[in-house]
């Protein structure tokens, strides 16, 4: 019967850890830094408020043709 001492002695059994540790840090990271910037560029209530009625109402006054 062997006993578990904690370490990992096949070396392509470490790869795969180290491998799919990094791995999972990289995506974790870029979903971050997706959705930081999904956060940082959505408009204010405010600001859809002003999109949707204010700025519509200001239309650009046309210039008779020449």
């Amino acid at each position: 019967m062997a006993v578990c001492t904690g370490f990992i002695r096949d070396p392509a059994h470490r790869a795969y850890i180290l491998i799919s540790f990094v791995l999972d840090n990289f995506i974790y990271r870029k979903i971050k830094l997706i959705y930081k910037f999904i956060y940082q560029t959505k408009a204010t209530k405010r600001e859809e408020t002003y999109y949707k009625y204010i700025l519509p109402k200001k239309a650009l006054v046309k210039l008779p043709r020449m």
